[in-house]
C-alpha cells in the first residue's frame, strides 16, 4: 500500500490532463525522433550507435542513475532536514562539506589502492561503495532528530562523501575499460548527463512525491490524538503545539524515507555479492 501511491491512476491522469504537459511530450518525442534519425543516417554523429553496443555499458548507465537518485537525498532530504528540524543556516551546514571532503579523498586513496596497486575485482569496490552507501542512510535513519548536536553528523558525512568518491571513480574506470579512445568521450558525455542531471532530477522528484505522501499519511495517522479541548485545559498554546507537531510529522516521514533508500542500497549491496 505504501508503494502502491507511485502509481495513483488519479494523479496521473491530473498531470497527464494538463495541456502544457501533453504538448511538452509531443515536442519531446519529435526531437527524440530527429534525434534517433541523425545518428542513424550521418557519417559522423555526435554519438555513433556502435556506443551503445558495448558489453555491460548500459548496465553501467543504470547503476550511475541509481546512484545519483540516491545521492539526491542531499539536496532534498538533508536540506529540509537541516531547516526544517535543526533550523541550521547555510554558514552552519556548510561546516559539514569538510567532513564529506575528508571522506572524498579517502575513497580517491581507497579506489587507487584497491585498482591500480591490489588490482582487485571492481564488482567488490562498487559493493563497497554501496555499502558505505548504504551506512549513511542507516546513520541518517537512526540519528534524525531535532535535538541532535552537529558532531553527529559528521560520521555520516564522512561514508557519504568516501561512498561518492570510490562509485564516481569506479564508474569512470570501468567506461575506460569498456570501450577505446575512439568512444570514449562519446559514452562520458551521456555519463556526465546522467551524472549532473539526469539522476538528480529523478531522484528529487522522487523524494519529494513521497514527502508528500508521507506527512499527508502521518499527518492522518497521528493528528486523531490532537485534543483541542485537552490542549487548551492544559494551558497550552495550541498554536506553538502544532508547529512542534508539524515538525514531528517532518521528521518521521524524512526517517521513513531514509529507511526505504537504505533498503534499496543494501540489495544492491547483496545483488553485487550474490554476482561477484
Amino acid at each position: 500500500a505504501e508503494i502502491a501511491f507511485l502509481f495513483n491512476y488519479g494523479d496521473w491522469y491530473d498531470w497527464w490532463n494538463s495541456s502544457v504537459i501533453r504538448w511538452l511530450t509531443v515536442v519531446i518525442a519529435i526531437t527524440f525522433i530527429g534525434c534517433l534519425h541523425r545518428m542513424l543516417h550521418i557519417r559522423h554523429p555526435y554519438l555513433e550507435p556502435k556506443m551503445w553496443l558495448y558489453p555491460h555499458y548500459i548496465p553501467l548507465l543504470i547503476l550511475i542513475t541509481l546512484v545519483e537518485v540516491f545521492l539526491a537525498t542531499e539536496h532534498v532530504l538533508e536540506e529540509m532536514f537541516y531547516e526544517g528540524g535543526l533550523h541550521y543556516e547555510n554558514l552552519t551546514t556548510s561546516v559539514l562539506d569538510w567532513w564529506m571532503i575528508l571522506g572524498i579523498l579517502g575513497g580517491c586513496l581507497f579506489a587507487l589502492w584497491w585498482m591500480r596497486f591490489l588490482r582487485y575485482n571492481f564488482y567488490r569496490l562498487l559493493a563497497i561503495g554501496f555499502a558505505s552507501l548504504a551506512i549513511y542512510m542507516i546513520s541518517f535513519y537512526f540519528i534524525l532528530s531535532s535535538d541532535i548536536n552537529i558532531e553527529k553528523l559528521y560520521v555520516p558525512m564522512i561514508f557519504k562523501g568516501f561512498a561518492y568518491a570510490v562509485l564516481s571513480t569506479t564508474f569512470m574506470t570501468c567506461l575506460q575499460e569498456l570501450m577505446p579512445f575512439q568512444h570514449f568521450f562519446q559514452g562520458l558525455s551521456v555519463f556526465n548527463k546522467i551524472h549532473m542531471l539526469v539522476g538528480g532530477v529523478m531522484g528529487g522528484a522522487l523524494y519529494a512525491r513521497m514527502l508528500r505522501y508521507y506527512i499527508t499519511d502521518n499527518i492522518q495517522r497521528y493528528g486523531g490524538y490532537v485534543d483541542l479541548s485537552g490542549t487548551s485545559s492544559r494551558h497550552i498554546d495550541f498554536g506553538s503545539f502544532m508547529n512542534g507537531f508539524m515538525e514531528r510529522v517532518q521528521l518521521i516521514s524524512l526517517k521513513q524515507i531514509y529507511g526505504w533508500v537504505a533498503y534499496a542500497c543494501l540489495a544492491i549491496f547483496v545483488l553485487f555479492l550474490l554476482y561477484d
